[in-house]
């Protein structure tokens, strides 16, 4: 019983890392592309073409 439980605690422990992970991911690329448009580097229909490729 307590291997089982011991499984499922790390079985949760791995989706909420991969969520964290995950949601870091999404923020660090988003504040990257808004680097490149307030430096112009790219123009603001690149910036949503990316923000919308990014929520796919």
């Amino acid at each position: 019983m307590e291997e089982k439980k011991e499984n499922i605690d790390t079985n949760e422990e791995k989706k909420d890392t991969e969520k964290i992970n995950n949601d870091f991911t999404e923020v660090y690329k988003s504040a990257l592309l808004l680097a490149l448009l307030k430096n112009d580097l790219i123009t603001k229909e690149e910036y949503q073409w990316c923000l919308e490729q990014l929520k796919k």
